[in-house]
């Protein structure tokens, strides 16, 4: 598990300083979808799990590919997940303050849901979007042959539809795409996280196989000490390293 500062990384995704928008798509390669998929299962209140081995996939040669299988076993809904962490500093991206105040909120995420809206509408299917309203081959496991298999995308950006609502959850009907889904649930990443910080929680803790991973590679070619100590805290997952990194006392 790691533990997620809301404030800083709302603020470092959302509305970055100049000196940080470069950095932005980098970060994202080493957590996003760790974030996004975490962020989903506090969302549901631990109540979805992560089947992080298995792949999903449409089983063929050529086929395509989805970033995450989650499962609801007390519904007995299967997730096929696509995840996008497109940011402010992405390409057309909107920035958002933390205390940005709702209309401000409704005006962007209109603008995020329309430019979204586009790939379901494109003629060019499936897309890089879309291909989540495909098919894929159900895990290995013959546990899973019983339950419903829905399709869900997980996006960072903020989201609304036409009439400004907001919600960390938007569904989607009657998609004109020709795939086998015509529904689809989109999670927002950004709206959950304010919604937490707005109630007062500044913290979530995560679920980060993939990120710890990628940090200890890293680790297997630092040579400075210091470094060394530094990424080895952010793989912690116990207090006295969290008190380490916030440069408190270990008791």
């Amino acid at each position: 598990m790691i533990r997620i500062d809301i404030e800083k990384l709302l603020s470092f995704l959302d509305n970055p300083e100049p000196k940080d928008a470069h950095n932005a798509s980098s970060v994202v390669g080493v957590i996003g979808e760790d974030l996004a998929a975490g962020a989903y299962v506090h969302y549901k209140k631990q109540n979805v799990r992560i089947l992080h081995e298995e792949n999903v996939t449409e089983g063929s040669k050529g086929g395509k590919w989805l970033d995450r299988w989650m499962v609801d076993d007390e519904n007995k809904v299967l997730y096929q997940c696509e995840i996008k962490s497109w940011s402010a500093s992405a390409i057309g991206g909107h920035r958002l303050a933390l205390d940005a105040s709702t209309e401000e909120l409704k005006r962007v995420g209109v603008l995020n849901m329309r430019g979204l809206a586009k790939n379901f509408e494109s003629e060019v299917q499936p897309n890089h979007v879309t291909k989540v309203l495909r098919k894929m081959r159900l895990p290995d496991s013959s546990e899973y042959t019983s339950y419903q298999v829905l399709p869900l995308l997980i996006v960072w950006m903020c989201i609304a539809d036409d009439r400004g609502e907001i919600s960390p959850v938007l569904k989607l009907k009657d998609l004109p795409c020709g795939l086998h889904f015509s529904t689809l649930e989109v999670f927002s990443v950004s709206l959950y996280l304010r919604s937490l910080y707005a109630q007062g929680i500044r913290e979530i803790d995560i679920d980060a196989p993939s990120m710890q991973k990628r940090i200890r590679t890293l680790n297997s070619f630092i040579t400075s000490d210091a470094s060394r100590a530094f990424m080895d805290g952010l793989t912690a997952s116990d207090d006295a390293h969290y008190r380490r990194l916030k440069g408190e006392s270990s008791q």
